[in-house]
């Protein structure tokens, strides 16, 4: 099991480090001596397959899904800035440059309210679990000062909104695109969709092959996330994820792969850095 930790953490970066098979043995045993390192073993697997994902697949995967979307329209879109300064979409305005370019919110909705046709609206977000950030950036007046216009511009047909996302609960894509508000105006593509399959404990899982251990293994993972993630020991949500990304841990993913807690033992695969400010790590990740 030890030589196999190894193997799996080969190529594995995060936060700029790179991962130590000791550090992820370390993990591994904790499971080991509750006799669940098959299912551990499991979850590096699919990691490893396809739930670790870095921070270049995700920037590709923007583009890709934007690139595709321009060829559909007869317009071109108009990428707009819709989250705080820190958030998300602040690296992915970045690592987007100079190829896309993005625009204020209220000049996009200028230009829209002396548009003789309906206009396209883009924006882009790493994560979406809930949906509850992307509808408090789009409609919340709190956060979004220019949120009635864009209630209206879409109320009244003006303006269709697309957002481009790397990864994204279905939950929350139909929050997101379900919203009245949004008055059918918005809709969400995402280049890795989680469904019930993806979730770790759910009875389609194609996370963990063993269903009859399924039950007691979630059993283990809850006390355990009751004690490192009280309000959400299973991720946001209750959406248990096996996701993580070279620079952060998306908080629908299952705390034992994440937290620690200074009153429980535990030592996480992937610890969210010290650095990460107590503001995002309650909105920004919450998604």
């Amino acid at each position: 099991m030890e030589r196999f930790c190894h193997v799996m953490s080969g190529s594995w970066r995060y936060e700029d480090e790179p991962v130590k098979g000791d550090d992820v043995y370390a993990w591994i045993r904790q499971f080991k001596e509750a006799g669940f390192s098959e299912e551990a073993r499991e979850m590096l697997l699919y990691l490893k397959r396809e739930g670790f994902i870095t921070r270049r697949s995700i920037i590709g995967d923007l583009k890709g899904l934007f690139d595709r979307f321009k060829k559909d329209i007869d317009s071109e879109p108009i990428v707009v800035s819709i989250q705080p300064v820190g958030k998300s979409e602040s690296f992915l305005a970045y690592s987007l440059r100079p190829e896309i370019q993005f625009t204020d919110l209220r000049k996009a909705l200028d230009k829209v309210s002396n548009a003789g046709s309906i206009m396209d609206l883009v924006c882009f977000d790493d994560v979406i679990i809930s949906g509850r950030s992307m509808q408090d950036y789009l409609f919340d007046k709190k956060i979004n000062e220019r949120a009635d216009s864009l209630i209206d511009a879409m109320r009244k047909g003006k303006v269709r909104l697309t957002i481009f996302v790397s990864i994204a609960d279905i939950r929350g894509i139909a929050a997101v695109e379900g919203d009245p508000r949004g008055h059918g105006a918005v809709s969400v593509k995402a280049a890795n969709t989680i469904d019930d399959t993806r979730r770790v404990f759910h009875t389609d899982s194609e996370v963990l092959s063993e269903k009859t251990r399924r039950t007691d293994f979630k059993g283990f993972c809850k006390k355990a996330g009751n004690n490192i993630n009280p309000r959400n020991p299973l991720g946001w949500k209750n959406a248990q994820w096996c996701i993580a990304t070279d620079y952060s841990v998306p908080n629908g993913t299952l705390p034992i792969i994440w937290a620690s807690s200074s009153t429980f033992d535990w030592i996480p695969l992937f610890p969210r850095s010290r650095s990460v400010s107590t503001n995002r790590t309650k909105n920004d990740r919450r998604k």
